[in-house]
């Protein structure tokens, strides 16, 4: 699927080719996620304004339910599952807040608040979900990855992963979680596990998991774009810079 970053339109075409496309729904404001149900049934979709849509799939014309609830930008959905296989929706946005929803009727079943009345009040940057009903998030302003669990319809918090280190970005391949986090000067990806008691940790806590673990230094990115990108950057800000006059020339 394709998100058109200067509207609220998704079409579907062929990949590779990426042709024949054909419109699928559209938001009156601009896109920030879309995500197709585990048995394609529904297609939900998010908004900058606030706004949750769940449509019929392939029907998207006939829409299911709206999710309204967030204060701000809503910026990232999944569907979830508990312990009966009953379906869900967690969302997250500008306003710190984690939301469970039915699909079904839109009811906002419940909530979990990351900011208190005496703190600044974090975005949500990301979630995944992982073995049905565990939640691991990213927020822009805490360290590390908070790890849920929904139980019934209550998402309860059960751990921090990588608890003060900053990460940068955590995303699912396949049925893992992989994690990019900063620890200068280098950059660390590495993939979470479960440990003996079948939790989900990252390996580094338990050296029984066998090692993921990728470190890129900036030797080894020196011939890389990146080095080229910081070459001209600085190469714009010698000829911004007068050149200083000599004594003689004074």
């Amino acid at each position: 699927y394709q998100r058109r970053v200067h509207g609220g339109e998704v079409n579907k075409c062929e990949i590779p080719q990426l042709n024949n496309r054909q419109f699928v729904l559209g938001h009156i404001s601009v896109l920030t996620s879309l995500k197709l149900n585990r048995n394609q049934s529904y297609i939900t979709s998010c908004d900058r304004d606030e706004k949750i849509r769940i449509s019929k799939w392939p029907e998207t014309y006939d829409i299911q339910s709206y999710c309204l609830g967030h204060t701000q930008f809503v910026t990232t959905l999944e569907f979830i599952y508990n312990g009966k296989g009953q379906e869900f929706i967690i969302s997250g946005g500008g306003d710190g807040t984690l939301r469970i929803w039915n699909p079904q009727d839109g009811a906002q079943l419940s909530i979990y608040n990351f900011a208190d009345p005496n703190s600044i009040v974090v975005a949500i940057v990301s979630i995944i979900v992982q073995d049905r009903n565990y939640v691991i998030c990213l927020t822009d302003l805490t360290k590390g990855l908070h790890l849920f669990e929904l139980q019934n319809e209550n998402l309860v918090e059960v751990d921090v992963l990588f608890q003060g280190l900053t990460v940068l970005q955590v995303c699912a391949v396949d049925d893992s979680a992989w994690v990019l986090t900063e620890q200068s000067p280098h950059i660390h990806l590495v993939k979470l596990a479960h440990n003996e008691e079948g939790k989900i940790a990252c390996h580094k806590e338990d050296p029984k998991i066998p090692p993921f673990h990728l470190e890129i230094t900036k030797e080894t990115i020196s011939g890389s774009s990146l080095h080229e990108m910081q070459s001209k950057r600085q190469k714009k800000e010698d000829r911004k810079t007068p050149a200083k006059s000599t004594s003689s020339e004074q």
